[in-house]
């Protein structure tokens, strides 16, 4: 899950930090390198897997009762169907 939402939701962080090269007058194009693509990703995916936890135990114990079955189906669930929609060329 921590892939598949670093891989979807980093695009956002990318563009911004391809506009700051721009600005600063480190890149001449509006193209995204390849090192801010991975940098952001890894990020995203860092920060999902370090503190998703949080929401998985507010989501999963205060508003509903999850088994430990139910939040794994959900969990490979939701990374199929973003990895999927993202490899399909979806993008938000």
């Amino acid at each position: 899950m921590a892939t598949s939402h670093g891989m979807n939701d980093a695009q956002k962080t990318m563009g911004i930090v391809t506009l700051a090269l721009m600005i600063f007058g480190i890149q001449a194009s509006v193209e995204v390198p390849l090192w801010v693509k991975l940098v952001c990703a890894a990020t995203m995916a860092l920060g999902t897997a370090v503190g998703g936890w949080k929401i998985v135990k507010t989501m999963g114990s205060r508003i509903f009762k999850l088994e430990p079955q139910h939040a794994f189906t959900v969990d490979i669930s939701a990374a199929l169907v973003i990895t999927g929609a993202l490899s399909c060329g979806a993008r938000r």
